[in-house]
């Protein structure tokens, strides 16, 4: 097994629900090319996960943020074979209407609502944790009827605008 000699990047992973469903990719490109995964990315020099979610759903998918939350877990995703190592945060996104759409080709073949309970495989390193860790329905119930969270202003001041 390669040996990571880079330091750790922290990411994001975005899920976007709609009607009890999460959307997931299915990657190409060089990393984790073939495996089904959530909209994310990496976070920028000065940008906070909050802007990064945000800003990586639109980015990947076209579709605009109308309400985020944090989620109480983050896994730690080792990449040997890329030299690659990310801590990645996960937020729950209520995206405004509207389909995801292909934007960037070159790193997503496919977009694609997903039952919780049966999400295509194989999918992206940290999902299993999470799914084993977290109750996303329980989440994304909680997070529906908590008004507070469904006003434009997110995270620490910043907008999904």
């Amino acid at each position: 097994m390669a040996k990571i000699t880079t330091d750790p990047r922290v990411g994001v992973g975005v899920i976007v629900f709609k009607d009890g469903k999460v959307l997931m990719g299915l990657r190409t490109g060089s990393h984790a090319a073939n495996v089904w995964a959530f909209p994310g990315g990496s976070v920028d020099p000065g940008e906070t996960p909050v802007a990064t979610a945000v800003r990586e759903l639109f980015e990947e998918t076209g579709l605009r943020a109308r309400a985020i939350r944090t989620l109480p877990y983050w896994s730690n995703d080792l990449f040997p074979e890329d030299n690659k190592h990310f801590i990645t945060l996960y937020f729950l996104i209520e995206a405004e209407g509207g389909d995801p759409v292909i934007v960037e080709p070159h790193k997503c073949l496919e977009w694609r609502y997903c039952p919780i309970d049966n999400l295509p495989t194989p999918y992206f390193t940290g999902i299993d944790g999470l799914l084993a860790t977290l109750d996303l329905k329980q989440e994304m119930t909680k997070f529906e009827h908590d008004h507070a969270f469904l006003d434009p202003e997110i995270g620490q001041g910043e907008t999904c605008e």
